[in-house]
């Protein structure tokens, strides 16, 4: 179902202030993407949201919210969570957590695979130390994050048309990890130049290691199209937004334009932007007044510059 005319549907390209666990605006089945990053539970500073719930207050927390995507979503349709691990000790693979929740949730929903987002160098150059440089307790650092991605009753979207992505983009986006690859013989170079102008001028190895991360990953480009640099989102009043092209790829990948997709946690409207720079319709949902109108007045400002 692609909506072209929104009067007769008052819930579409809304930011709806409220709890997400009863999205009693949007009906069954209108719905052709989810796609949301959940709060993680690692005592964030969030307005109006408790982020050090027991791990059972989390997870029915969340199997609420997946119920009423499962309803509004269309047959076919998708449940796209981006996630982290959590936690040292001992460590929590939080991705599995979700995955074995929808697995027995008693709904239909079709597990399609994960989707590894490499923060690679955007990450910094810190480590987790755990016992440096000692066989006692080295502490592994994730540099990633994942993508989860459920289809609701069955594996072909009804209606699904043309997405009008490029075959390249086609082939690049359906592997399953997601990173800059496709210029590493570019980016080589470029370290290389960086390198030998550093030692020049006799800077140190951190020096070194941030100023590549900083001018190099994150100036991948391929000529006439953005690259998935997977970078983090700094510049945002929000204490964990998700850059906006992780959803912006997931919209072009999964729906057409014309469809409708939903954020039921839309923190500062990155999901928002993302649907209206694809041309498609959005929804979300965001306990926080604070939040909800910052996300607002993104896609406002989105709107403004585009004009």
């Amino acid at each position: 179902m692609t909506i072209v005319n929104t009067q007769p549907f008052p819930w579409l390209d809304r930011i709806i202030c409220g709890d997400a666990r009863h999205m009693d605006e949007v009906p069954d089945a209108a719905v052709q993407l989810v796609i949301t990053s959940p709060p993680y539970n690692v005592a964030k500073d969030y307005s109006d949201h408790n982020d050090n719930l027991s791990l059972d207050q989390y997870v029915n927390l969340l199997n609420a919210i997946w119920r009423e995507c499962y309803r509004v979503l269309a047959p076919g349709g998708r449940l796209c969570v981006n996630v982290a691990n959590t936690d040292r000790k001992p460590y929590l693979s939080l991705v599995s957590v979700i995955d074995e929740q929808l697995r027995l949730s008693g709904q239909t929903w079709l597990h399609r695979g994960h989707i590894i987002w490499d923060k690679g160098a955007s990450a910094g150059i810190s480590t987790a130390w755990g016992s440096f440089g000692r066989a006692s307790n080295p502490t592994l650092r994730d540099v990633h994050e994942y993508i989860t991605v459920w289809s609701k009753d069955q594996l072909k979207l009804e209606d699904g048309g043309e997405t009008g992505v490029s075959g390249n983009q086609f082939v690049a986006w359906t592997r399953s990890i997601w990173r800059p690859e496709e210029l590493l013989p570019e980016l080589q170079k470029k370290i290389a130049e960086k390198l030998a102008d550093a030692r020049k001028r006799d800077k140190d190895d951190a020096w070194i290691a941030e100023s590549i991360a900083r001018a190099v990953w994150g100036q991948a480009v391929v000529p006439g199209e953005t690259v998935w640099e997977m970078t983090t989102e700094s510049s945002v009043a929000h204490p964990a937004p998700f850059p906006v092209e992780l959803p912006k790829r997931v919209i072009a990948l999964y729906t057409q334009p014309g469809d409708v997709v939903l954020d039921p946690f839309m923190g500062s409207g990155s999901t928002a932007i993302a649907a209206k720079l694809t041309g498609r319709h959005y929804v979300g949902y965001e306990l926080s007044a604070e939040y909800c109108q910052l996300a607002a007045k993104r896609v406002t400002g989105l709107a403004t510059a585009r004009t």
